[in-house]
């Protein structure tokens, strides 16, 4: 798909598995969801990811986009399984994540989320929720710096968040 796709209050966007979902740039208002299927692709060509609905990624899925990714202040990241969100896919503009809403790695025992860059260093600002659940893995095949602002980071027993730089010096 060419151009921009907005997913409507009270609409769903499923990306049946195993298939690809492509566009310049996505927005998920508030109410929406878009459901990521096991081993799907979303994937935005051009812009940024904007999310202040609900995004569901199954195992093995990926999130991904070119320039930014926002998750809003009423944006919700459910990562269920093993999964990919890959920020500045094309290695230019050192576009970054920013997390305002919710983001829930909720794989348990054995899964991991990496969150990478395409120029190698994926930087992720928050001042929402990030949860690690019970036995996940948050990991980046890059590197991964995390500013938590004002934001609260949560990791549950057993689980792990490989980062080479997090500063909290702006939290609460």
């Amino acid at each position: 798909f060419t151009g921009a796709i907005t997913n409507q209050a009270g609409s769903t966007l499923e990306v049946g598995d195993g298939a690809t979902f492509e566009a310049d740039s996505i927005t998920n208002d508030d109410g929406g969801t878009i459901n990521v299927g096991f081993g799907s692709t979303l994937s935005g060509t051009g812009n940024t990811i904007n999310n202040s609905g609900v995004m569901n990624v199954a195992d093995t899925g990926t999130v991904q986009d070119a320039g930014a990714i926002n998750n809003l202040d009423t944006g919700v990241y459910n990562f269920n399984g093993n999964g990919t969100m890959t920020v500045d896919t094309d290695g230019v503009g050192g576009e970054a994540i920013s997390n305002a809403g919710d983001m829930n790695f909720n794989g348990g025992a054995g899964t991991t989320v990496n969150i990478n860059s395409g120029s190698g260093t994926a930087n992720l600002t928050n001042s929402g929720t990030f949860d690690v659940a019970v036995d996940s893995t948050v990991s980046s095949a890059d590197t991964l710096n995390i500013d938590n602002t004002t934001g609260a980071i949560t990791v549950s027993a057993g689980g792990t968040l490989n980062v080479n730089d997090l500063d909290t010096s702006g939290a609460t």
